[in-house]
Formats: C-alpha cells, sequence, structure tokens
C-alpha cells in the first residue's frame, strides 16, 4: 500500500508540510480518543490523546511501558498478537478490548514500511449504551 501526502491546499493558500500534517492529524483523531506508536515488542514509545483524563496519567508517563499497562488483567493474548501483527507490518482489523479503567474501546493498528518495527494504534472509547457488556 503506497500513502501519499496531501497537495497542497491552493484555496487557502498553504504550500508547506504543516498544513500536510494538520490534516492528518484531524483525520487520526476523528474516530479517535488516543493514539498510541508501539514497537515489535508492544512496548509504547509513545500516547497522544487525552491520557490523563483517560488512562489516569500524563502521556509522557506511558513511554516504554508495555502495552499491557492500559488493558484489563487477562488481555496478554490479544497484546501478543498486535506484536506479531506490528513484527509482520500487517495492519491490525478493529477489535473491542477493554482498558484497564473498565471502559471498552475498539482498537486498530497500521505499520508503514518506512517505519518498520512500528505499529500505530488508534483507540477510540465506546458509548456504553450502544455496546452493553
Amino acid at each position: 500500500m503506497q500513502i501519499q501526502t496531501f497537495a497542497a491546499d491552493t484555496e487557502s493558500g498553504g504550500t508547506d508540510d504543516n498544513l500536510s500534517q494538520s490534516k492528518l492529524l484531524a483525520f487520526a483523531f476523528a474516530r479517535a480518543d488516543l493514539l498510541i506508536e508501539i514497537d515489535a515488542d508492544a512496548t509504547m514509545i509513545a500516547v497522544h490523546g487525552p491520557s490523563k483524563s483517560l488512562l489516569g496519567d500524563e502521556a509522557a508517563s506511558y513511554a516504554g511501558l508495555p502495552l499491557r499497562n492500559l488493558l484489563r488483567p487477562g488481555t496478554e493474548s490479544e497484546c501478543a498478537e498486535i506484536a506479531v501483527a506490528c513484527r509482520g507490518g500487517r495492519r491490525l482489523p478493529e477489535r473491542l478490548m477493554t482498558l484497564h479503567s473498565g471502559r471498552p474501546a475498539t482498537w486498530a493498528g497500521f505499520c508503514t514500511p518506512d517505519l518498520p518495527g512500528r505499529m500505530y494504534l488508534s483507540v477510540a472509547l465506546v458509548e456504553r449504551r450502544k455496546h452493553p457488556r
């Protein structure tokens, strides 16, 4: 899969990469509450979004921790599957997993060929009224 950058937005006069980065960021958060970068061992490299209100700590405190720390106990097999997908450079189809706080969320991931051994996860909280336990 080839990822292309956005062409310059000539109507607003934008011509630099910042415009493209702003659009990509807007697309990323259009359906996500958190964006998480992990390595091939499912160790978090970076967390973006309102981590303090959703997870309990500032984003920087999660760097270097295993992804499983964000999930309720018993999700070790899911974290292992995520790591295998990351090492294989495969997309992670959307799945429902529960945060350690007990809040259900959908998770999906994507790897890019120019950054091997990295996966970019999109996490969206699920409204309880739509998906009862």
